[in-house]
């Protein structure tokens, strides 16, 4: 199947390759420019890929969400009361859905990671027998494209607020999981100093930012 796919997708993939071969003239810039490309290829579509499975799931993300802060914020109440009963039930359920969260989570994050399996595949089908001068080393494909893909992965992750259209999905998840409190921590039991007008913010409260 991976042989299959890469094959109807050479064309697409071999394209940064011939441009910036055809722009350099030198094999090597052309390959490392090539992979480049590839690289921000495949973490777009991963993104992109990663925001429909959510979309799918919304109403899954947006409960999960939504018990954890509800069961979080019980057992920081219940403490702040001095209520070691309510505490321990709701801490631990509130441990139980952040488990499920971290694991949605990580499970959204392997749906984004197909394009770069197919990329490698295609890579090999194309590179594999390729040896590479750099750095004073020799390397094939995958020591240059997984470094670049893995940082490609980071610097998005950083800046797709700031990237249409992904500024609009980060939007709509905030939206589909503001359960209308923030997720509240030790320091909200704290004694709060009052404001210039002289009121105190009660933590946990609609209209909060969520965390």
């Amino acid at each position: 199947m991976l042989e299959n796919v890469s094959s109807f997708l050479d064309p697409v993939f071999i394209a940064p390759y011939k441009a910036a071969l055809a722009l350099s003239g030198d094999a090597l810039v052309a390959f490392i420019l090539g992979t480049l490309a590839l690289v921000v290829i495949t973490t777009v579509i991963g993104e992109l890929t990663m925001a429909g499975v959510y979309w799918l799931n919304r109403r899954h993300f947006a409960s999960l969400r939504r018990d954890m802060i509800t069961h979080n914020n019980l057992s920081l109440q219940a403490l702040a009361q001095k209520d070691k009963v309510s505490f321990t039930a709701c801490n631990r359920l509130a441990n139980e859905f952040f488990g499920r969260n971290l694991f949605s989570g990580f499970t959204l994050f392997a749906s984004s990671l197909w394009p770069a399996v197919f990329a490698l595949a295609w890579m090999g089908s194309r590179f594999g027998a390729i040896v590479v001068p750099l750095w004073g080393f020799e390397l094939r494909y995958p020591a240059l494209f997984v470094p670049l893909y893995v940082l490609a992965r980071i610097g998005f992750g950083l800046t797709k607020k700031r990237i249409w259209p992904f500024t609009r999905i980060t939007a709509w998840i905030s939206r589909n999981e503001d359960c209308g409190e923030k997720l509240m921590t030790i320091s909200d039991l704290l004694p709060k100093e009052p404001d210039e007008t002289g009121k105190t913010d009660k933590p946990g409260k609609a209209g909060d930012t969520p965390a």
